[in-house]
């Protein structure tokens, strides 16, 4: 899947969306902040944040940023997250490796 979105960078692991643009059905407003694919480069191996998947992770962020408190939204949020992934080329392993992690993290973050 070949998408348009013009970010600029604000920071070493952050950027700035430049104008509205929807991913996956997902509207991202200009503005929005976004870290990315906030994968430890550690784990790269697995899914780097310079390819296709920095899609589905701004896309993801949004919707976290929106409704990322509620557990239940936050699971479903997550699973679009895998499926966005899918779609956008990145194989079945990587994407369910990138969406355990996505889920590890909202264990610990939802119940802080």
């Amino acid at each position: 899947m070949n998408h348009e979105i013009d970010i600029k960078r604000v920071g070493a692991r952050r950027a700035v969306v430049l104008r509205d643009v929807t991913l996956f059905g997902v509207e991202i407003p200009e503005g929005f902040e976004t870290d990315g694919a906030s994968v430890p480069r550690l784990f790269w191996f697995i899914i780097s944040p310079y390819t296709e998947a920095m899609y589905a992770a701004i896309a993801h962020d949004f919707q976290l940023s929106m409704d990322g408190k509620n557990a239940k939204r936050r699971k479903r949020i997550d699973r679009m997250f895998y499926f966005n992934l899918r779609d956008s080329g990145i194989n079945p392993v990587r994407s369910y490796a990138a969406y355990l992690g996505v889920r590890i993290w909202s264990w610990y973050y939802v119940r802080k």
